[in-house]
């Protein structure tokens, strides 16, 4: 079991850092071809995106109880 944790840290690093870079290059690639205004609008739908999804990893979604009617 320790074998193959070892052997999954540098595919789930791997698997980070490349979803942070198709992150930054999507987001040059934007900056480039969209007009500052439209920029402006998708910077900050990214920022409220971000956001509920940390809110929803944060085991929040998890500690929520529904009432049954």
């Amino acid at each position: 079991m320790e074998d193959e944790a070892r052997r999954g840290v540098p595919w789930a690093l791997m698997s980070y850092v490349g979803g942070k870079f198709i992150s930054i290059l999507t987001t040059l690639v934007l900056a480039r071809l969209l007009v500052p205004a439209d920029f402006g609008l998708l910077a900050l739908a990214s920022i409220a995106t971000n956001f509920l999804y940390w809110v929803a990893d944060s085991g929040l979604s998890s500690a929520v109880i529904v009432r049954r009617d």
